[in-house]
């Protein structure tokens, strides 16, 4: 595959260089914060359960592939070196989102608390959307939006079916 690379001037290039290796610094300063803050409740049923495996083996099946590229395709460091603190973080999630350190699950092998994560998981995966579609006092909300419409004491079946 061809590629262009328009010139660079060496000030722009050298404060993009500069700004690259700032952010590799604060990716690693930033996942170690997060980490760290799980790190003393992983033992905690809620916290590993509170923790989407789906999202973070998605994250590593797409870093992967990122992290070829940069050692061995495109020869950069810094980008490979902020892709290997992606994964390293992946990891650590899958780990305590399984329920590694979870009290009880320690006999059980890691593939089968990774199954076990998985269904749950799979169970919760549209509460999100669910509470978005069907929000609580979705009744109320209507009403005061009819109320809202009539200020002009004229109102329109359509725009109710419209609110509704």
């Amino acid at each position: 595959m061809l590629e262009y690379h328009a010139p660079m001037s060496p000030l722009f290039e050298s404060i993009v260089r500069s700004w690259v290796a700032i952010g590799v610094g604060i990716a690693a300063i930033s996942n170690y914060l997060i980490i760290n803050k799980l790190w003393k409740r992983k033992h905690l049923k809620d916290v590993a359960e509170s923790i989407s495996i789906s999202a973070a083996l998605l994250g590593l099946f797409t870093a992967v592939p990122l992290l070829i590229q940069a050692v061995y395709i495109d020869q950069t460091p810094l980008p490979a070196l902020k892709t290997s603190i992606g994964i390293i973080t992946g990891v650590m999630f899958v780990m305590i989102g399984a329920g590694m350190w979870v009290k009880g699950n320690h006999e059980i092998p890691f593939r089968r608390l990774m199954l076990r994560a998985l269904r749950l998981e799979r169970r919760e995966s549209g509460d999100l959307v669910k509470t978005m579609l069907q929000p609580k006092g979705a009744e109320q909300i209507i009403e005061i939006l009819e109320l809202m419409a009539r200020l002009d004491r004229h109102i329109h079946e359509s725009e109710i079916a419209l609110l509704k």
